[in-house]
């Protein structure tokens, strides 16, 4: 199977798995209702995946290398970054999080998945622990274990308190409280 062929079926298999988590949690789901969705036949899921499971996983970990480009992103453009130089409209969380809101949804609110919310608070703690760990200006008596888990803790509680609020603010209006928020740590 070519590349680009097989890009294309992973793709259709990752867009039906996030639109059908918008309104089914992952244990009401079938192989027969992802296949109908995605356009394509059981075969060919089970060419690319041996359960459901599979795919789920897949997709939690294609957007969890998103929400850390996510993360990464106004770095990119200014190395040189602090929280008085952040301008709100760089911060890309909140664009990320709305990007996948099914997705989110499915694990906070409605399908409850512990495991996989250790493993999104794993990796926000592990990055903001690396980039605590090689920033010269971090306050060398504090724990760096300890306040890479108070951040991981504090972005997720805002991002829980918007999807338990069926995103009722707009991305621009949580950049903006984040930005403030931050302020008031330094």
């Amino acid at each position: 199977m070519s590349s680009s062929r097989t890009e294309k079926t992973t793709h259709a298999f990752h867009t039906a798995m996030l639109s059908l988590l918008e309104k089914h949690p992952l244990d009401q789901l079938s192989i027969t209702q992802i296949c109908h969705t995605a356009g394509l036949n059981r075969g060919t899921f089970y060419l690319h995946y041996n359960k459901k499971e599979a795919l789920y996983e897949e997709v939690m970990e294609a957007i969890i290398d998103d929400l850390l480009d996510a993360y990464f992103e106004p770095y990119e453009k200014n190395p040189q970054l602090s929280t008085q130089t952040l301008d709100a409209s760089t911060i890309s969380f909140f664009d990320h999080i709305s990007k996948y809101r099914s997705f989110y949804a499915s694990i906070y609110k409605y399908d409850a998945n512990a495991h996989l919310q250790k493993c999104i608070y794993d990796k926000l703690h592990e990055l903001f622990y690396t980039d605590l760990f090689y920033r010269k200006d971090t306050d060398q008596t504090i724990d760096l274990v300890l306040l890479a888990g108070y951040q991981a803790g504090a972005i997720l509680g805002m991002a829980r308190t918007w999807i338990f609020n069926d995103f009722k603010d707009d991305v621009a209006h949580l950049n903006t409280q984040l930005k403030k928020i931050m302020l008031l740590n330094t």
